[in-house]
């Protein structure tokens, strides 16, 4: 939420805080009745590992079960998806006045306090590019741009650099190129044209490609990219899975505002 309040003010598209806190309200709605999830909340998440994003494997049955255990209420059990539907299209907007959407605008205005901290109060030197602006670009001058799972790849490793802090530690050039050199080296369509760039890739007397878009002796900056891009799935594969089926509590000292069995949970029926 306060991700989106903040850049919003700084693309200066502001939005208010009510307008966001209802909207999240709505959306956490949503989840806290499981209204939307395939089979139950088996699938139509996204995985971590940049592969296959769009569809899930059931995750093991321990955490399933500790999962679905966190997010369902009596409601939520008791009703069908018909059911959940029109209790979430009756429901009404949190006032502005109310106990519950104090909790939230509070908590959005407190996180929106420690990002704007960490920054230094400075948001000028935020790149305005991302990698994706720059994916299929590259993937065009590689002539790789033809092969529609090639480019799918490198975009959803592009979508798993966003999970970390990469966009503030290297230029969307690079992780551009790290993504794109990722979905290389996992290629499972065995293309000739996905073969010929990694054979340009490791040829030392023409150079590694990535050095036409980013300058030459930024190998070590790539490479760092390009484990941190793939340690995202190794580190983070089941925690994600687990959130996509359901809330689960939040690890950060004291809980959050709105963790399961919380004031702000019960109330979100």
């Amino acid at each position: 939420m306060a991700c989106v309040l903040l850049g919003g003010k700084v693309e200066e598209e502001p939005r208010r805080v009510r307008d966001v806190v209802l909207v999240f309200v709505h959306l956490y709605r949503r989840r806290r009745l499981r209204v939307g999830d395939c089979a139950g909340g088996r699938g139509g998440g996204r995985g971590g590992d940049g592969v296959g994003h769009g569809v899930i494997e059931p995750a093991s049955a321990p955490a399933l079960a500790v999962a679905e255990a966190t997010a369902e209420s009596d409601m939520t059990v008791s009703l069908s998806p018909e059911e959940r539907l029109n209790v979430l299209r009756h429901i009404k907007p949190l006032h502005p006045d109310g106990i519950i959407y104090k909790a939230w605008s509070k908590a959005l205005l407190e996180t929106e306090n420690v990002i704007l901290r960490q920054l230094g109060f400075t948001l000028y030197w935020i790149p305005d590019s991302h990698p994706h602006k720059f994916i299929l670009y590259f993937l065009r001058v590689l002539d790789l741009d033809r092969s529609v799972t090639l480019a799918q790849r490198a975009w959803n490793y592009c979508n798993d650099s966003t999970r970390i802090d990469l966009c503030v530690r290297y230029e969307a050039e690079i992780v551009a190129c790290a993504a794109i050199y990722a979905a290389l080296e996992t290629a499972a369509d065995g293309t000739a044209d996905a073969n010929a760039a990694l054979c340009l890739s490791r040829d030392g007397g023409r150079g590694p490609w990535w050095e036409a878009f980013v300058g030459v002796g930024r190998d070590g900056d790539v490479s760092l990219a390009l484990n941190a891009i793939l340690a995202v799935g190794d580190m983070m594969r089941e925690e994600n899975r687990i959130a996509n089926f359901a809330f689960v509590k939040s690890v950060v000292p004291g809980g959050a505002f709105n963790d399961p069995g919380g004031r702000v949970w019960m109330a979100a029926d």
